[in-house]
């Protein structure tokens, strides 16, 4: 058997132990009782994971007199937070970075979302960045709107040929 299996025997046991007197149908065990002793099992976990995100500071509380305490996203961490995501998915999605290409003719400055700034001499091309830097950035978009910058993802440069490539130059 499953250890899955074992939950649900354990989960049919504790919820007895507490209603001895209580029965029901298969469906009515399983909607009601296990989801009752799912819930009680995941609210103690839940607590745990907020009071260690709160403490690494990517969720905020907030408590008032009398009511009961609310979580939020710490905003300034959004691109801490998209990693750590980023990390629990595949490789790939880990991996993903972008380059940065001043089009123009005059010197450009990138803000990014972590709060730094590239900045790019005409025709000069970032080395890569991480693409949640430039991800919801109306400032990165508006570069691109008004033709200064051209932001390439690495999946964009495997299209073209070696020798096309342009050489890239660190962030500064």
């Amino acid at each position: 058997m499953s250890e899955h299996y074992s939950d649900i025997v354990r989960d049919i046991l504790a919820y007895l132990a507490e209603h001895p007197d209580a029965g029901d149908s298969v469906e009515g065990i399983a909607e009601w009782w296990l989801l009752r002793q799912t819930i009680r099992r995941r609210t103690v976990d839940v607590a745990a994971a907020l009071a260690d995100l709160v403490a690494r500071g990517l969720v905020v509380e907030r408590t008032r007199a009398g009511a009961r305490t609310h979580y939020r996203i710490n905003t300034s961490r959004r691109v801490d937070i998209a990693r750590l995501i980023r990390a629990e998915g595949s490789p790939k999605e880990a991996m993903m970075t972008v380059t940065i290409a001043n089009v123009s003719r005059q010197l450009v400055v990138v803000p990014l979302n972590s709060g730094e700034t590239v900045h790019l001499a005409p025709k000069e091309v970032s080395s890569p960045i991480d693409d949640l830097e430039v991800q919801h950035n109306a400032g990165v978009d508006k570069l691109v709107r008004e033709h200064f910058i051209r932001v390439s993802s690495d999946e964009d440069d495997a299209d073209k040929p070696a020798d096309s490539k342009r050489r890239t130059a660190k962030s500064r």
